[in-house]
């Protein structure tokens, strides 16, 4: 996966729930899914002020 982000962070301290956390305006990514399909996409602007106010950013 491929994500254009000013920051982010892959989290897996429990291999079974690993997931990946980001911040930017906005966070582009691409990547495949586990079934192999490809998926793309920008996150929205009004996403990233509430992850950004929720963390005091």
């Amino acid at each position: 996966m491929i994500i254009d982000a000013e920051e982010a962070i892959y989290h897996r301290e429990n291999p079974n729930n690993t997931y990946i956390t980001a911040t930017g305006n906005p966070i582009k990514y691409d990547g495949i899914t586990e079934d192999g399909k490809p998926f793309s996409g920008n996150s929205k602007p009004a996403g990233i002020a509430a992850v950004q106010e929720k963390k005091g950013l």
